[in-house]
Parts: structure tokens; sequence; C-alpha cells
């Protein structure tokens, strides 16, 4: 489901449980990340064993962080140290481009093998995570170059979702809100606003939007190129990456916030209930 699917049906839901209630936007954008942080703590519980062991490929692959499941080259300095990245949250596996394993181990453990002599650390390297940073030990592992002569580090991890969020602008004349989907994008003509989609097609040929427009349109939200070079807004709308089974979770941990306490079939319902009256409409 896409996130203004999403957000009806919350609101159907909240009206229906609270006789005419209403879930606003703000609340939505508000509650979405907390929302999505709770199920991403839930579901990691469920694969993670411990800080020092890793999160076998095969398990994620099975998991609802399968999305979330990627690898990356660290560059390492010459101190040993590489810097994780940005959206690193926990990490699965740990070895040289020539695919030997390095063994993840705790702080004392590496300083007990940095000082022993007989630990061959060039033929089973290890290391620990430090804050933000890997430190590999032996030290002189060579940063990524992608040829078979050079040795450098690759990190198997999950990482952290990107932040949802409903970016939306009005009808001018009800005021009600349309949702402007990921990659499209608002032109000021001077005298109206007109909402396009990514590919460039009209979604609404007059609207309201407040927020600070560019000074010219440029791709990749003008893919022809052959827009005048207006004022435009480009959406800030960010769908979620879960799969859309794992959307009723989202759902249910979003309506909790507010008090409603519903089992997932009840949600299910719901949503039927919603696209019934919606086809009959």
């Amino acid at each position: 489901m896409t996130l203004d699917v999403i957000y009806d049906l919350i609101n159907y839901i909240v009206g229906k449980e609270w006789a005419g209630g209403t879930f606003t936007i703000p609340q939505f954008n508000e509650l979405l990340p907390m929302a999505q942080y709770d199920l991403l703590n839930a579901e990691l519980e469920k694969v993670d064993a411990g800080e020092m062991t890793p999160i076998a490929g095969s398990v994620i692959g099975k998991s609802p962080l399968r999305p979330f499941y990627k690898s990356v080259y660290l560059a390492i300095d010459a101190y040993g140290f590489a810097n994780l990245p940005s959206d690193y949250l926990r990490w699965s596996g740990v070895e040289t481009t020539d695919l030997r394993r390095v063994e993840v181990v705790s702080h004392q453990m590496f300083a007990e093998r940095q000082s022993n002599v007989t630990v061959r650390a060039d033929i089973n390297p290890f290391g620990v995570f430090a804050n933000n940073e890997f430190c590999v030990c032996p030290y002189d592992l060579a940063p990524p170059v992608f040829t078979s002569t050079v040795i450098g580090l690759r990190l198997w991890y999950i990482r952290i979702p990107l932040s949802p969020y409903y970016d939306y602008c009005q009808d001018p004349v009800t005021l009600e809100p349309i949702y402007m989907p990921v990659g499209s994008y608002i032109i000021d003509n001077g005298t109206t606003k007109a909402l396009y989609d990514k590919n460039g097609n009209v979604l609404a040929d007059s609207v309201l939007k407040t927020g600070a427009f560019l000074p010219l349109p440029s791709p990749p939200y003008v893919p022809s190129g052959s827009l005048p070079a207006n004022p435009y807004y480009p959406s800030k709308s960010v769908e979620m990456e879960w799969d859309e089974n794992m959307h009723v979770h989202i759902i249910q941990r979003i309506l909790e916030k507010v008090g409603l306490s519903l089992q997932e079939p009840i949600i299910t319902n719901y949503a039927l209930a919603m696209e019934g009256e919606s086809v009959k409409q």
C-alpha cells in the first residue's frame, strides 16, 4: 500500500471506531516513523542472538528485514579503522575481499589477540566494532580496489530503513489534502499551481501549496526537460520499504499509539470494507 492508502485506511478506521473521529496528516507523519521503529526492533529481536553473533544472511532472507539487508566495501586507514556506513544498524558478516571470514570479537579478546605472538592475524583476521567504526587486525589490509591482488573488507549488514513521510498539497476549493507521490512535483506558472507525476502527467491542474519553491525544474522531476522554467516544488514523500504484507503491522502500531488496539484480522476487514465502499462510489 502507498502512504495515501494507508492514511485513508487509518482515517476510515478511526472514523468508525470513534464515531466520526479524524486522524490528521501531521499526526500521521509523527507516528509513522515511530511505528516503523517499533516494528524494526521487534523483528530484529527475533533474529538477533547477541552482539558477538552474526545474523546469518539465510535467516535475514526469510525475515521481514530482507529489504534492508545489504553489503558495502570498507576503506581502511593506516591504523586498521574503517568508518561504518551512516545507515548501519546491525552486522551480519565481515569478510576480506579475497573471501576470508573476519572473526568479530569483544574488545577484551581483541586486545588479548593483538598481544599474542602466536596469533596469525594475517591468516585469520579478526576485528571489533567500536562506536561508528570497525577496527581490524592485521592493520595492513589495503583499501578496497576491485582486483584480485588487493585485499580490503566487505561488510554485510542490516541498514536503517528510510523514514517514511507523507507530503501533500490541497484542493484550492475544498482544502482537502492531495497526496504528492514520490517523484511528483508542483509547477507554479504565476497564476495557478499544478501537480505533476514523475513522468510529467498532470495529477491536479490547480493546487494550494506552501513552502519553498525552487527556481528551475531539473531531472529527475522533469524527465523530458521540456517544461517551462517556472518555480517548482518537488515532493518530499518517502514510501515505506517494507514488503506490503508488513504494512498491517505498521497500521496496527499507529492505531495503538492513538488508543486503538485492534487485531490484524480486524484491520484487514476494515481495509476490505473501505475498498468495497470506494468501488460503489
